[in-house]
């Protein structure tokens, strides 16, 4: 179990500690090779008005970390919310250990202290699979199969790109050139190619070009609705259909152990079954 030390930000001033400790396990387990400098300038470009980190410790380091960012600004004469979040753990992390329901309890607690604020999500999706992830568990988002896109959120893409200062990175509409390096594991690479999942499949028809720095700029509107659809599949639905694949795999295996047999009596070798 990982020991949760939670951190709220107001004040982004240095030194900081904080954003330093940020920054390091931000470094390690989401973007290798990032200096202080570009980190500043990924989160601090545009002042934000808060920040919320959790970061995970296991034997008393750090091995992950879960932030949201939230920065106040008026696009098109009206006031909004744009909200930006990261979640990464450390590669010698047991698989499916990272909490990422903590991310959609940051956004929901937020949104219950601005009940009346215009917010939307919106980030680089540099990788093909956290973008399935995204589009599994929110009802709306764009550009995403099957969902057409607004003029409405075409208007505050394009408002966006000229906030962030990516007019000249823009590849084909919700394409840019990412203003940062990413890596990916070739474990991750593997599972992209033998990908048949049909958000995968759309980021890869939008971003063919993915493996050269260019992500697609994704943008969620944070409605109630999609609140709670989130909330549902990430904490219902998620845990779920997990416990139940579990339970299948270990029925496969406990089917497929070898019998040992002596006298009248059977003695079946192999894992418990679960419920």
């Amino acid at each position: 179990m990982f020991n949760l030390k939670h951190y709220r930000l107001y004040s982004f001033s240095e030194p900081n500690p904080t954003l330093v400790r940020l920054f390091e396990v931000f470094e390690r387990t989401l973007n290798k090779g990032m200096t202080y400098r570009e980190f500043r300038f990924f989160f601090f470009r545009h002042k934000p008005h808060f920040m919320d980190i959790t970061f995970m410790e296991r034997e008393g380091r750090d091995v992950g970390v879960i932030v949201t960012t939230f920065y106040r600004h008026e696009l098109g004469g009206r006031p909004v919310t744009i909200c930006r979040g990261a979640a990464g753990i450390d590669e010698d992390q047991p698989k499916g250990s990272l909490p990422s329901w903590l991310l959609c309890r940051k956004y929901i607690r937020y949104r219950l202290l601005h009940p009346f604020e215009k917010m939307y999500i919106t980030g680089y999706m540099a990788s093909p699979l956290l973008y399935s992830m995204i589009c599994k568990y929110t009802h709306l988002a764009y550009p995403k199969a099957g969902v057409p896109v607004t003029a409405a959120i075409l208007t505050l893409w394009d408002q966006l790109i000229r906030l962030y200062g990516m007019q000249k990175r823009v590849v084909a509409p919700f394409v840019v050139e990412l203003p940062f390096r990413v890596t990916s594991r070739p474990q991750d690479q593997q599972r992209i190619a033998e990908s048949q999942d049909r958000d995968v499949l759309f980021y890869l028809k939008t971003n063919p070009d993915y493996k050269d720095q260019k992500g697609v700029l994704t943008i969620v509107p944070v409605t109630w609705y999609n609140i709670t659809v989130t909330s549902f599949r990430a904490l219902v639905w998620k845990p779920i259909t997990r416990k139940l694949r579990l339970s299948r795999k270990s029925r496969r295996r406990g089917a497929a152990a070898p019998a040992r047999v002596s006298g009248a009596h059977q003695r079946v070798s192999g894992p418990p079954l679960h419920s």
